[in-house]
């Protein structure tokens, strides 16, 4: 009986050692000024200040116009 989570932990590291050691299929940006950022993630990152609320604060240090350009829109269909 012990041996059985040995072997799905031995499965599971030969599972992930084969997908990290696949090529990815995008290596390079498919635009060179992206226009939009999708921010994913669960209600953990909206605490906090939020994700968004961080990125528009490291955009406005770097580029204080663009970050005044910076919008936030959130999906309300649910």
């Amino acid at each position: 009986m012990k041996q059985i989570p040995a072997l799905i932990l031995t499965a599971l590291m030969a599972i992930c050692g084969a997908s990290a050691s696949a090529a990815p299929a995008v290596t390079a940006p498919q635009v060179k000024n992206p226009q939009r950022v999708l921010l994913v993630g669960h209600s953990y990152i909206y605490y906090g200040d939020s994700l968004h609320n961080h990125l528009r604060r490291m955009v406005a240090a770097a580029d204080a116009e663009l970050g005044k350009k910076l919008q936030y829109q959130r999906d309300y269909t649910k």
